[in-house]
């Protein structure tokens, strides 16, 4: 009787120890508060360039910090006419324009909305007008990658984000995912897996149509990026199986880096 209570007291134990490791692991990935705060500081630097890119990163991070983009939006009411005839600043405020919709938070489409409107520049009105329309876009792409499915026990949170992108339904999200590996200096091994599987899936469509070409481009360029000498056989199959020229140019390209 002992010996059974012992027993099953070793297997709860066990049962928590792994709930416990699996809620941390979902909290690494969903606490992204080291990033919102370099973007925060970003974004209060005297530095034009420097609150530009803070912009840029931002619209394409799926992050949703409540606060993060109500400075944002602070921003944007205050700055968007003081210098309404030069080219820089009419450039931060339609990064800002992006970065704020890319919250997918329909408070925000008021703020867009009075920008396209007041606005006397025709690149600011723009670029407002476009932010506006993808506001509900955003919200879903954000939910996909909030999405923790693809997490792993010591996994960067930024490579399960790329892997849920890559595995959603939505080309749009591939290729973002896509350009986001090239450009870094990623090396995990199930991240180029994810990717090899998806150049591979879209292959095997029946349907010529199944693929976006650019998509599968970026795809291509990320792949490579591995430096992976297995993913040759790939892109050599996307040679001798897809007849379009662009796809087929950026897939030797690959070839030729990792021969």
């Amino acid at each position: 009787m002992i010996k059974n209570i012992i027993h099953l007291l070793s297997v709860v134990a066990i049962i928590f120890f792994f709930q416990m490791i699996s809620a941390n692991n979902v909290q690494a990935q969903t606490d992204r508060s080291t990033e919102v705060a370099m973007y925060k500081n970003m974004l209060k630097s005297n530095n034009v360039a420097q609150r530009t890119e803070a912009a840029k990163k931002i619209s394409g991070s799926g992050l949703t910090d409540p606060k993060l983009f109500n400075t944002i939006n602070v921003m944007l009411l205050e700055r968007y006419q003081s210098d309404p005839n030069k080219g820089i600043h009419i450039d931060e405020m339609a990064w800002l324009c992006k970065a704020l919709a890319s919250s997918g938070m329909s408070e925000y489409k008021t703020t867009l909305q009075k920008v396209a409107d007041t606005t006397s520049s025709q690149k600011l009105r723009k670029y407002a007008i476009q932010s506006l329309e993808r506001i509900d876009e955003y919200a879903g792409k954000n939910k996909i990658m909030a999405e923790t499915q693809y997490a792993a026990p010591g996994q960067a949170p930024e490579v399960t984000r790329y892997i849920t992108m890559l595995k959603s339904d939505m080309p749009s999200l591939k290729k973002d995912a896509a350009k986001k590996i090239y450009r870094s200096n990623l090396t995990n091994p199930r991240l180029f897996q994810v990717v090899n599987e998806e150049i591979l899936k879209s292959l095997q469509s029946s349907e010529s149509d199944q693929y976006d070409v650019d998509t599968m481009a970026w795809l291509c360029k990320a792949l490579a990026s591995s430096g992976m000498s297995e993913y040759k056989t790939t892109l050599q199959k996307v040679i001798d199986t897809i007849s379009n020229k662009k796809l087929r140019k950026y897939a030797k390209q690959g070839l030729d880096m990792l021969n």
